[in-house]
């Protein structure tokens, strides 16, 4: 996520336990940029359901909630043993090939 606020973004970082850095590049009217990542997926699920009810744009808000709904499977597919399986899975694998 960028922005030019600094302001806005320094408390999205604080909020999501993030840093934010300035950016090198200005924009077209010499603003400076600011950039907060997350690499998690459990915080940027948890930051897409913050701002979601914010979100008036048709557009936006349809990619937000195609990236909830990607959540939403990959958290079932954990409660249904998936992480587990594909370990499993790629033990055999691995077992497999050495023979």
């Amino acid at each position: 996520m960028a922005l030019v606020e600094e302001d806005l973004m320094l408390y999205v970082a604080s909020l999501m336990g993030e840093n934010c850095r300035k950016q090198i590049r200005k924009t077209t009217t010499k603003n400076s940029v600011y950039r907060v990542c997350m690499y998690k997926r459990e915080k940027v699920e948890a930051f897409l359901k913050l701002i979601l009810p914010y979100v008036y744009g048709e557009i936006k808000r349809g990619l937000i909630l195609d990236l909830l709904a990607d959540c939403e499977t990959y958290n079932r597919w954990v409660l249904e043993g998936g992480k587990t399986k594909a370990a499993e899975h790629a033990a055999r694998f691995r077992s497999d090939q050495e023979k």
